[in-house]
């Protein structure tokens, strides 16, 4: 009775050992075919097509101006006016601020009084002269008259008395000029202290206020007042028409770079906003910053803008070259081996080297010169083709089925 037992028992443990086996056995062949999918290389490309091939440089710097005064009267004193407020457009001549220095109106009339005396002592100069040819003429009148009556000596005497006389008109005309010269002088400095535009332009920086000292001395003026150093500039005027953008470049770059070459401008300021201009200017002579080269080029705007401020930071690309109707292919595509640059082309689904001739590239897109057609499918990358998969439960393991023996025989 117990062997009969024993033997139903054992029947239906294979039978459930070979169903097992069953769903394993699907289950393993469904993850070959998974694995196998993942394994198949599947190509990413992209159509070579003709087009424009845009070469260029790129650098950063600011926004500037060429038509720009820094104003800087030279003299020394209290502001006693200003005339103008940030921002305000002026024209050459109008009225800025005013400065308070009464000693170089005391100079200017002091000028004035030593020209009027330098005059009036010419005036006497030419008097005396005039009397000293008188005597002079009389004199050799009266010795032809009556020759005993003059001696020579006397001739003599009157003759030097007009060289005298004639010396000393030289002398005060010397005087009267040179007078006059420092009276225009001092009419100048005292002219100073009415501080005018000396361009047309707008107001970009007012560092200057009503009670503050100007001049050579820098410090605190007490009653809460500022001094300005001589060198500093009171006020900043700037024609805002004529705004240029000073990009530097490296000295790799700017070989490059021509003076009408067009550029494309982006301001850090304005959002999704760019402008258009050309090279204008390209220094002669790099700037060294710590063992860095670099050099100044200079871009005019093609339009204005409100918005652009002097000293906004500006970046630009420069256009250095530029070809039209050119087979392209993405910089992927082209890949160069033992000497020899080639891309693959998709013929079929599968992949084909093919030998080409490259011309020009930016940072997108290679120049096909030839070996391809326009349309045909080059790889830019390929994804899958990994080796066979290995065990998923680890190198040297393998699956552990309860019941059933490593090697394969059914347990007891």
């Amino acid at each position: 009775m117990f062997s009969k037992i024993f033997k139903q028992i054992s029947q239906h443990k294979l039978a459930a050992g070979v169903i097992l086996l069953v769903i394993i056995g699907g289950g393993y062949f469904s993850y070959q075919k998974l694995v196998g999918d993942k394994n198949a290389v599947q190509y990413v490309a992209e159509t070579a097509k003709k087009g424009t091939l845009v070469i260029s440089v790129s650098g950063s710097g600011n926004v500037d101006s060429d038509d720009t005064a820094e104003i800087d009267p030279g003299i020394s004193g209290k502001i006693g006016e200003v005339k103008v407020a940030l921002g305000d457009k002026v024209k050459k001549g109008h009225l800025l601020l005013t400065i308070k220095n009464d000693d170089l109106e005391a100079k200017r009339v002091q000028a004035w009084i030593a020209y009027n005396e330098a005059k009036e002592t010419l005036g006497k100069a030419k008097l005396d002269k005039l009397q000293t040819d008188q005597s002079l003429e009389d004199l050799l009148e009266q010795k032809e008259d009556n020759p005993d009556s003059v001696s020579d000596l006397d001739i003599e005497i009157a003759e030097q008395k007009v060289k005298s006389a004639k010396l000393a008109i030289e002398s005060a005309e010397n005087k009267v000029w040179s007078s006059w010269l420092d009276y225009n002088q001092a009419k100048e400095e005292a002219n100073k202290r009415e501080v005018t535009a000396p361009i047309n332009g707008t107001v970009i920086a007012l560092n200057v206020k009503v009670g503050d000292s100007v001049g050579s001395v820098s410090g605190a003026t007490g009653d809460n007042q500022t001094t300005s150093s001589s060198n500093s500039s009171l006020i900043t005027i700037a024609n805002l028409e004529k705004f240029k953008a000073n990009i530097a470049l490296s000295e790799i770059d700017v070989t490059k770079v021509k003076i009408g070459q067009s550029a494309t401008l982006t301001f850090d300021a304005i959002e999704d906003f760019t402008l258009t201009g050309k090279v204008v200017e390209i220094d002669a002579s790099g700037t060294v910053t710590q063992g860095v080269v670099s050099f100044n080029v200079k871009i005019a705007f093609d339009t204005k803008d409100g918005r652009i401020k002097p000293g906004m930071t500006v970046s630009a690309s420069i256009v250095t070259k530029r070809k039209d109707n050119v087979l392209l292919v993405p910089n992927a595509a082209v890949k160069t081996e033992g000497g020899q640059t080639f891309v693959e082309v998709l013929q079929n689904g599968t992949p084909q080297s093919v030998s080409v001739k490259v011309g020009l590239s930016n940072e997108v897109s290679t120049e096909i010169i030839s070996g391809l057609q326009e349309g045909d499918k080059v790889v830019t990358a390929s994804l899958g083709g990994e080796s066979t998969a290995q065990n998923t439960t680890g190198q040297g393991q393998q699956f552990r089925i309860p019941g059933i023996t490593p090697g394969g025989g059914f347990g007891r």
